[in-house]
């Protein structure tokens, strides 16, 4: 028995074949690359996001904070102020009833 040959027309569409096959290969290699490639840029991405979102939030405490260390600051400021105002007016109180006694 005779081996048979294949016809040029078939090898010439195997060969087609055989190239698309390729072609999709290599598309489906770049897009896997892409993809491996992006990763650590995506991941390094997202830390900084997260990082610089909990900076900011450490920042608006420590502003927060401190806002409210001055407000009890002018607080106490002003209720010395006061103190020491009724002092005088009661020691003014006090001289005008010496003077005039």
């Amino acid at each position: 028995m005779a081996i048979s040959q294949i016809p040029i027309w078939k090898e010439n569409e195997n060969w087609r074949t055989r190239q698309q096959s390729m072609n999709d290969f290599m598309d489906n290699l770049n897009s896997l690359t892409d993809t491996l490639t992006g990763a650590g840029s995506s991941q390094s991405q997202g830390i900084a996001t997260i990082v610089t979102q909990a900076a900011i939030k450490r920042m608006q405490a420590e502003a927060a904070a401190r806002n409210a260390k001055t407000s009890a600051q002018s607080a106490q400021e002003r209720a010395d102020d006061k103190a020491l105002q009724d002092l005088k007016d009661r020691m003014n109180g006090y001289a005008s009833l010496n003077v005039t006694v």
